[in-house]
């Protein structure tokens, strides 16, 4: 059962709930990549982590990781590859195409699908609900197209059904709207706990169905990942 705990997480050096609250406040996506991940127990000793696509900007982006690595550091590499999105937020009006570029900006969720593939893991499929899907797409265009290119368009369901929890050899990472115009990324364990790098909490036990859903101080935003 990967839950994402303390114990499950105790093969890398140094975790505990500060090392996994991010010390960037864009790079939610990366912790939660790294979480969702590491709670299989298994990671490799070294791995290249890359994701690379045209976008109205170029990216070819790679980071390196050793068994070494702290949560942060794991995080920090992960987020070299998965924070290319930049865009006005929820509350302005969309750029289209979105720039996709290498630097202090959001977190692609077709890099982060990439990045847990390079970690070892499967993403089975990647979620979008209906009445989630429209924003998102508003705002990110050519985020579907993304995600085909890494796990496959027969993957990337966007008429999703309703949210349940991971099942027994699953991990997912969900996208939430923060209240306030963003959005953020927690992953959830197969025991049904949310992480939220946010502060490092691993025991949340919100219970979204549909897009808008509240959990906790959070909205779900429909979309989800299903890594094994």
């Amino acid at each position: 059962m990967p839950n994402i705990n303390l114990n499950t997480l105790r093969g890398i050096p140094g975790v505990d709930k500060d090392a996994m609250t991010q010390n960037n406040d864009n790079a939610c996506g990366a912790y939660a990549i790294i979480g969702a991940v590491g709670a299989f127990e298994v990671f490799p000793k070294v791995a290249t982590l890359a994701y690379a696509n045209h976008g109205p900007e170029e990216v070819n982006n790679t980071a390196q990781i050793a068994n070494n690595n702290n949560y942060h550091q794991l995080s920090a590499a992960a987020y070299k590859v998965t924070g290319i999105l930049s865009n006005k937020g929820l509350n302005q009006p969309p750029v289209k195409p979105e720039l996709l570029k290498a630097g202090n900006v959001y977190n692609s969720p077709a890099a982060m699908a990439k990045v847990a593939q390079d970690l070892g893991r499967q993403v089975q499929k990647i979620n979008v609900q209906p009445d989630g899907f429209g924003p998102l797409n508003r705002i990110y265009p050519g985020a579907r197209p993304r995600c085909e290119g890494v796990v496959g368009q027969a993957n990337v369901i966007v008429d999703a059904g309703n949210y349940a929890a991971p099942g027994q050899q699953q991990t997912h990472v969900v996208c939430v709207n923060n209240g306030t115009g963003g959005l953020h990324w927690v992953a959830q364990g197969s025991d049904g706990k949310f992480y939220d790098p946010a502060n490092g909490s691993v025991n949340n036990t919100w219970n979204p169905i549909k897009t808008g859903d509240p959990m906790g101080y959070y909205y779900f935003a429909g979309l989800w990942m299903v890594i094994s």
